[in-house]
């Protein structure tokens, strides 16, 4: 997989996850990166499913790897909420 494509399979996820933000913290990062998401709300209906992208811009001076993690924590057991890839790598500023 490219990490083009791997970093846009992590924005999906992040951005299901920022769409879930009344119900959960909003996402977090280091100031070295900007942090997007493709949609900012998703409406689900039960059973239903939504993929949402989250774009990682390196702000930094360097190429650099970033590993994503999912806090399901504050979540309702009968959601589930997946990131596609843990780590993203060779972002380029």
């Amino acid at each position: 997989m490219t990490t083009e494509r791997r970093s846009a399979v992590v924005l999906v996820v992040s951005l299901l996850l920022v769409s879930l933000t009344p119900f959960i913290g909003t996402a977090a990062a280091d100031d070295s990166i900007h942090l997007s998401v493709d949609v900012q709300h998703v409406v689900l209906t039960p059973g239903g499913a939504a993929n949402v992208t989250l774009t990682i811009t390196n702000n930094g001076s360097s190429i650099d790897s970033f590993d994503v993690e999912v806090d399901n924590a504050s979540l309702h057991p009968s959601w589930e909420v997946l990131a596609l890839d843990a780590n993203v790598t060779n972002v380029f500023p």
